[in-house]
This record gives structure tokens, sequence and C-alpha cells, in this order.
């Protein structure tokens, strides 16, 4: 998997600007007595985005990551393999579950009306989880929080910082790569699949799921 430190050098109009893979990854341990936040992308191409972070004191940490590509891209198989992580890990307490707002609009081909986040709270549920969702009716603005956590990373903005598992690959090849659109947002450019011949954004899905979780706890 190549990064900063792998080959991939940041050639400029990054969207996190402060993000530095030497300084902000480390190999971090999974800190039992802590409570497992799970956040999500219901983008299904690439994969869907299931980001796994705990919180120790005034430091949030990035413990894992589950990219579900094909054929596990969808909310229930996504869940199965969340669930198969929270049973590897011994994992028995509230399960917090964070995301795309849009991701919990009802759904106009589910028969029952199911949107993405009932899907797969139902399998945690089924499997034994109490869940408690803690997922926005808003977007967070994207350009605002992009600074926000910047600043975080840059100068432990309020004592706050951010630390990725350095097993992350995917998620800091995200933070390194996703570049910055004219507007402040995150630039979604789509690349072509070479065998499905379909597009799909390369960046950003990682990256909107740390915006989600940050500013979601910080609005406490």
């Amino acid at each position: 998997f190549p990064s900063h430190d792998r080959g991939y050098k940041k050639t400029g109009g990054e969207f996190w600007k402060q993000f530095k893979e030497q300084k902000h990854t480390r190999e971090l341990e999974y800190l039992k007595d802590r409570a497992v936040h799970i956040v999500l992308d219901n983008i299904v191409s690439p994969y869907v985005t299931v980001a796994i972070w705990q919180i120790n004191d005034k430091e949030f940490r990035q413990y894992d990551e589950i990219p579900c590509e094909s054929p596990f891209n969808n909310a229930p198989k996504a869940a199965l393999k969340t669930c198969a992580w929270l049973r590897q890990h011994e994992y028995s307490d509230v399960v917090f579950i964070y995301g795309d707002p849009s991701a919990n609009a009802k759904s106009t081909i589910d028969e029952n009306g199911a949107s993405f986040f009932d899907k797969f709270i139902e399998v945690l549920t089924e499997q034994g989880y109490v869940v408690e969702r803690r997922i926005d009716r808003g977007h967070p603005q994207v350009a605002l929080s992009g600074t926000f956590i910047d600043d975080i990373y840059e100068k432990n903005l309020h004592g706050y910082s951010i630390i990725i598992n350095k097993k992350c690959h995917t998620s800091i090849e995200d933070y390194t790569m996703a570049k910055q659109a004219p507007d402040g947002t995150v630039l979604k450019q789509r690349v072509k699949d070479k065998d499905t011949g379909q597009s799909y954004e390369k960046y950003g899905h990682f990256t909107d799921t740390k915006r989600y979780f940050i500013v979601r706890i910080l609005s406490y």
C-alpha cells in the first residue's frame, strides 16, 4: 500500500493540509476499557467505508478500518464484517454508530423502506449488540470541518489530538491523497475501473467518516 513514506508525495492542493503520516500515525494498541465507535459511509464503490475509532481522554484514535469491497459492499454484509471484528476483539459494550446523514433516508426500493443505517443496525442488534445512533440530521459543513480538524492536527486545538493506526493503509492513503476543490470541499475525482468499466470516486470516503465522527463527538 503506497503512502507518503512509501512513494506517495504530496503535490499540493491536499484537503488535509496538516495531516503528516510521520507525525500523526503510529502503532496503536486496542483499548479494552474504551468504547468502540463505528463510522460509516454508504457509498458502495470502491467500498462501503467502515472506520473504527476509540477515544482516550482527548486523543481520537482510529484503530482500524474495514473497506468492504464487492461482494460485501452493502449494509447487511458490511454489518456482518463489523460483527466479526467486534467478536474478534471480545467487545460486548454499547456500539456507537456515526456516519453520512443521507444514509438515514428511507429506501424507495426496500419493501419496508429501511435505510442503510436501519439495515446495518438491524444486523448488529440481531447479533446481540446494543447500538446507539449518533448520526446528525445534517452534514457538517465540509470546508469548515476540514479546517477545524486540520487545526487539531497542527496545534492540538483545545488539547485534542488525532492518531491513525499505522495498519490503516487505505485510510492513510486517503488522508494523504484526497484533494481540495476550489470551493474548499473534498474534490471527488472519478476514475474508471478497468475490469467493470464503472467510474467511482477513488478518494474522500475515509476522509468523510473522519469528519462525521470528530464533528459529532465535539458537538456534545
